[in-house]
């Protein structure tokens, strides 16, 4: 690989994306498929690149994502979804472990979890990110189902103690004379009387 991020196959250059090259050691794999180059990142397998293979040589193919630093861009987007946790510091050993999970879906999985991350009480999010990490649950969709259940679980108790305020609320004269009044009770040989007829 050179230090522009392309790699040279017989006579043309294919690029990779910027960041790829990182020194003399850095190394990817090369498979050809068809009449397509698909191009792996040596170490975790991830896919880099996929370019259609050329007839001729001197060429550079070239994507127009490739000259764009995207890691700078998910960095500042973690950034932010951090500033939404009230333990920032748990936040971003959960996102960052979702990022290296899930290289390649990383800004969607971010975007799932800022969306869920609306709205929220701190109180909610705390205990959805502690629940996700004691259970391993490295995934946007994850925390958001579990972020969801909480938030319907504080709904509940809420409303709960909306019932238990109008229990306490007080009761005016007409109210208590209407709570103290007792049914009449008949001495059982009345009905004894009625079943034997």
């Amino acid at each position: 690989m050179r230090k522009d991020n392309t790699i040279p196959i017989k006579g043309n250059r294919y690029s990779v994306p910027l960041g790829t090259y990182q020194g003399p050691e850095s190394y990817v794999k090369v498979l050809e498929d068809n009449d397509k180059y698909l191009i792996y990142d040596f170490e975790s397998t991830v896919k880099l690149a996929e370019h259609k293979i050329f007839k001729t040589k001197g060429n550079l193919s070239k994507n127009s994502d490739h000259s764009r630093k995207k890691n700078d861009n998910i960095d500042k987007l973690i950034e932010k979804i951090v500033s939404l946790f009230p333990d920032s510091d748990k936040a971003n050993k959960f996102l960052n472990r979702i990022r290296k999970e899930k290289p390649r879906y990383i800004r969607d999985q971010l975007q799932v979890i800022d969306k869920a991350l609306e709205n929220k009480e701190p109180e909610t999010i705390a205990k959805s990110l502690e629940y996700c990490i004691g259970n391993k649950l490295y995934s946007a969709s994850d925390f958001r189902d579990v972020i969801n259940f909480y938030e319907k679980e504080q709904i509940k108790i809420e409303d709960d103690d909306i019932l238990l305020v109008a229990d306490n609320i007080a009761l005016n004269e007409k109210d208590k004379a209407k709570l103290a009044a007792k049914p009449a009770v008949r001495d059982l040989d009345v009905y004894q009387k009625i079943f034997d007829s």
